[in-house]
């Protein structure tokens, strides 16, 4: 009786294995072809994004940032990708974060020119970005055909925070004790540019500095001293490399990064004030 039972145990245990197999064997092409059609409807999709998003070429980007043309370059890819080369005065922004409340925080308008890049990669990405962008009011989005590798490919400027394997070789140094030697054969000529941010710069900071935030270098590089030696300073080294880099990246090259920080400028018994 127990050897009927194992018997019959057996032979159901087999059956369900070859039903399952055959099974198998039958649906693996519905499966296929289910799983191609898919990949075709987003291809399909994909493509029909693409074709549907306004573009707009890099050479003629670089003409309305030349001209200083009123635009909003926004830069969607990595923070890491941002900080080794953007555009200047870029915005660098999630695509989750791309809506028509922040572009009215930017300042934006329904009818400004915005333009939104990559690397120049995934492109539908972009495009479907751009498409939802314009569906909420705002007529004039384009995205860069090509990205931030075809800008650079053109031999166009892109602006590093201090990222690139080659900024090290874009900055000057000098010590404190240079800077004095300089300042008794000419102060006049000297400028001390200190890049922290107001407050900290409102409760001390070196005689004569002038303030500008490293957030704000890029749209307030016009307020930078083209004709004077001008020495930076932050918190830190860093803030100062950083600072250092974006200038020379923007076509300043009387730049100099001062070794040390303000605590270190004191120590060495410079002269500070108080306030702005």
């Amino acid at each position: 009786m127990k050897n009927e039972k194992d018997q019959h145990r057996v032979f159901v245990v087999g059956f369900t294995l070859i039903v399952l197999v055959l099974l198998g064997f039958i649906l693996k092409p519905v499966l296929i072809n289910w799983k191609d059609g898919k990949k075709d409807q987003e291809e399909q999709k994909a493509n029909a994004e693409i074709l549907k998003a306004p573009s707009i070429m890099p050479e003629d980007v670089f003409k309305k940032v030349r001209d200083k043309s009123k635009i909003y370059i926004i830069d969607i890819s990595s923070p890491e990708d941002f900080k080794r080369g953007h555009i200047a005065m870029a915005f660098s922004a999630s695509p989750e974060k791309m809506d028509k409340e922040y572009l009215k925080q930017m300042g934006a308008e329904k009818t400004s020119d915005i333009f939104i890049m990559n690397q120049g990669s995934d492109l539908a990405r972009l495009a479907t970005l751009v498409n939802k962008t314009i569906s909420e009011g705002f007529v004039n989005v384009k995205y860069m055909r090509g990205g931030i590798a075809d800008w650079s490919e053109k031999g166009f400027p892109l602006v590093s925070l201090g990222a690139s394997e080659t900024d090290s070789a874009k900055v000057k140094t000098i010590t404190i004790d240079e800077i004095k030697r300089d300042a008794e054969k000419a102060a006049e000529l000297l400028q001390f540019l200190d890049v922290r941010g107001n407050n900290e710069f409102a409760k001390e900071h070196v005689v004569g500095a002038i303030n500008i935030p490293l957030s704000e270098i890029e749209k307030r590089k016009n307020e930078v001293p083209a004709v004077k030696k001008t020495i930076v300073y932050g918190a830190n080294e860093s803030e100062g490399f950083q600072a250092a880099v974006s200038l020379f990246d923007m076509n300043f090259f009387n730049i100099y990064q001062m070794q040390g920080g303000l605590e270190q400028w004191k120590d060495a018994g410079g002269n500070v004030a108080n306030g702005n």
